[in-house]
């Protein structure tokens, strides 16, 4: 489609980012920063962004984390089609400070004690043997993040606790439920040991340094506390459901849909219109 939007975009961002470029026609688009985007003749600048709002990132919350020190909060959004967002927030101006995608529910975050890095649980049962998952670290001055644990599979990873700045206390979920009727309510605590955390290679934790004692592991919902942790810093807090579709109707007006069964329009000016209904034009 030649012209200022592209038809029928499909996207899993959480807010709906319009790219005006002209003469562009977007035949896929891309998922992160780091991938390129097909047929995009020009460099792609953002114009604007719609339906934006402070932690827009996530959508419908998870678990939230603070760093009181950094007044940092790092909020998990819930699990969707196959992934979930990690984002960072100042709690000042509730600006997002850095980004994750997880391909796991996310079950624990923990700020490193000095040096600007996160720690995330994630993980969940495959649905008839295994708790997969991944121990994930993020730079929260780069954004980049690296999986941890060694084995393909990884371990579900209930709860993070740094000891020191160096210690690192994991409690996971057993790696399977075969014949075991306590696998659900119970897992195994380990202490990771690194000397610079900020140095740390991918899938450089091994099986043996995960190994460690039986003990009780409760599945916590976090989700309530997370929801009243981001409305105490924004009173005009919404969720933001993933953008699914965008359409250019023949007025200018651009329709897009959103998760569950929404659907907004907006003019290109940014602001929305009054509700109405065409059902012949639309």
């Amino acid at each position: 489609m030649e012209g200022p939007f592209a038809s029928r975009i499909s996207s899993q961002t959480d807010a709906l980012a319009v790219a005006v470029e002209c003469g562009l026609t977007l035949e896929s688009v891309a998922s992160s920063a780091d991938e390129k985007i097909v047929g995009v003749t020009s460099p792609l600048r953002i114009d604007r962004v719609l339906g934006d709002r402070p932690f827009a990132e996530v959508g419908e919350p998870a678990l939230a984390v603070g760093d009181e020190s950094r007044g940092l909060l790092a909020v998990a959004g819930t699990y969707e089609f196959g992934t979930a967002p990690i984002g960072v927030y100042d709690v000042g101006d509730l600006g997002c400070r850095a980004l994750l995608r997880s391909g796991y529910p996310v079950h624990a975050m923990a700020f490193h004690p000095t040096f600007p890095l996160l720690v995330v649980g994630t993980g969940r049962y495959d649905g008839g043997y295994f708790f997969e998952g991944e121990l994930l670290l993020l730079d929260l001055e780069t954004s980049a993040g690296v999986s941890l644990i060694e084995h393909p599979l990884g371990r579900q990873v209930l709860a993070l606790e740094w000891l020191s700045g160096q210690e690192l206390r994991v409690l996971m979920a057993p790696h399977d439920d075969w014949q075991d009727k306590d696998a659900w309510a119970e897992g195994h605590v380990a202490v990771v040991r690194r000397h610079d955390w900020r140095v740390v290679p991918p899938r450089s934790v091994t099986g043996d340094e995960l190994t460690g004692p039986r003990v009780a592991a409760p599945r916590i919902d976090s989700r309530e506390d997370a929801r009243c942790a981001v409305s105490r810093l924004s009173a005009d807090w919404d969720p933001r459901r993933d953008v699914r579709a965008v359409e250019e109707l023949s007025d200018g007006r651009i329709l897009a849909t959103l998760g569950g069964t929404q659907a907004e329009s907006w003019l290109l000016s940014g602001d929305r219109p009054r509700p109405r209904v065409d059902a012949r034009s639309e």
